[in-house]
């Protein structure tokens, strides 16, 4: 949107699904920016679902804020990933700058309730300088008001605001890795699971059975939009790991798990180094292979 680049138009969606359904594509996750702001979403979504496609959505819930809205929507909706990265309205006041965040999300919980009939529920947190220390109580928020099957925590990703505030808005990932501990005591009791997305295994250590990058399916993105002051252009990539533009560094060459960890983002590493990359030895990570609980189906984009 701020790039001046226009909605996907419903009838290029829909020819798009249906080519990919032709070649054996069963499983679509519609991502943004934020999808469910798209004029047509609910008629996409509905092409989705009579396409035979498993149709999962990541959503900040701005779009399924409104009953009416949310209950068209939702009924085409299997697996859904919310992100709450607040508990309150004050801090979703100072991650978004939007008066109605935190209103939208509690209107959110309530119409997800009232109209999903999910098969898969998710909650996804990005973890910044602004929510570090309030993760434990927005666990607790998420939980006061749905029973998601999996909570997703996530290194800040360098994109938009992300990429123009990074330094002030990332963490060390050895200060999130400390977050972790009361995050999963509060997940078990409440029979959820933890995922973790944009960590280097070797950071995450005990924490990497856990790891997106271990379960992460093999996909086809596509994206419209423009590139610099060239015209929209419709691309389309297959992604073996997390298409987030991490990469391997020279300590990462000798590390027994290089197949399987995506790396790190290249804007860390101009803030805080390598000192936390460490190989893993193949015996540690034959073990952690061995111990990882992830389940590849359950897979949440990030």
């Amino acid at each position: 949107m701020l790039s001046g680049a226009r909605f996907m138009p419903l009838k290029e969606a829909v020819a798009i699904m249906d080519r990919l359904r032709t070649k054996g594509v069963g499983h679509i996750t519609f991502i943004g920016g934020e999808p469910t702001i798209h004029p047509d979403f609910h008629r996409i979504a509905r092409a989705a679902r009579l396409l035979g496609y498993t149709v999962q959505v990541t959503t900040d819930g701005t779009g399924l804020a409104d009953a009416s809205r949310a209950a068209g929507v939702l009924a085409d909706i299997d697996e859904l990933c919310l992100s709450v990265h607040w508990h309150n309205e004050a801090l979703a006041r100072e991650v978004t700058r939007f008066d109605s965040a935190f209103s939208d999300t509690e209107a959110a919980f309530e119409n997800i309730k009232r109209f999903g009939r999910l098969r898969l529920f998710m909650c996804h947190s990005v973890i910044c300088s602004l929510n570090l220390a309030a993760v434990p109580d927005i666990c607790e928020y998420v939980f006061s008001k749905a029973r998601p099957g999996v909570l997703m925590l996530s290194q800040l990703i360098p994109w938009g605001r992300g990429r123009s505030s990074y330094d002030s808005l990332t963490v060390s990932m050895t200060d999130i890795v400390r977050v972790f501990p009361p995050v999963k005591r509060l997940l078990d009791v409440n029979g959820a699971r933890l995922l973790i997305s944009g960590i280097p295994l070797c950071v995450l250590g005990g924490w990497g059975r856990f790891s997106n990058d271990l379960g992460f399916s093999p996909r086809v993105v596509l994206e419209r939009g423009k590139v610099g002051a060239e015209e929209e252009v419709l691309s389309f990539k297959k992604s073996l790991v997390p298409p987030l533009n991490r990469i391997k560094t020279r300590e990462c060459a000798s590390c027994a798990l290089f197949e399987v960890c995506a790396g790190v983002f290249p804007d860390y590493l101009k803030k805080y180094g390598v000192s936390e990359l460490q190989p893993v030895s193949a015996r540690s990570a034959g073990r952690l292979l061995r111990e990882t609980t992830y389940v590849r189906e359950n897979s949440c984009p990030g």
